[in-house]
């Protein structure tokens, strides 16, 4: 059944590109400029191709091993991430902490774990990682 989901989503993706891509033509056709081919063209340039580097980017800090950090705005209606670094490495901890007996575990691990409020509690500032790396950094800072 997971193979059929995930073909199901991948279809279900083709037509919204299809109407990015057709609204896009409908665009640059009412456009002021006289080339519809350069409004397709700068689209491609300034938004798709910067955006495919941003995610790739996301992707990579998504990864990073042994580190979590999390800046975010919160308000009493909504709550926004602004910088997500090693969300991974966080979900992997927190599947190690909900097996049976694995907080004697994570005792041992000695984890560094800071979270700081600014402005009154409109930014909040989450870190978690290993007392290891936490060390290691503030000695990379001090040299």
């Amino acid at each position: 059944m997971h193979r059929w989901v995930k073909s199901i989503g991948k279809l279900v993706t083709i037509p919204f590109v299809l109407l990015v891509f057709g609204l896009l033509v409908l665009a640059s056709t009412f456009s002021c400029q006289s080339s519809r081919y350069d409004i397709i063209l700068s689209f491609f340039l300034q938004v798709q191709i910067l955006s495919s580097i941003l995610e790739v980017i996301y992707a990579i800090l998504i990864f990073t091993p042994d580190y979590y950090y999390n800046l975010s705005i919160i308000t009493p209606f909504f709550s926004k991430t602004l910088v997500l670094i090693g969300s991974l490495y966080a979900e992997r901890l927190i599947k190690f902490v909900s097996k049976p007996g694995s907080m004697k575990n994570i005792n041992e691990r000695q984890l560094f774990i800071n979270s700081k409020s600014y402005f009154g509690g409109f930014i909040r500032s989450e870190t978690l990682c290993s007392r290891a790396y936490a060390l290691k950094k503030r000695m990379d800072y001090s040299n």
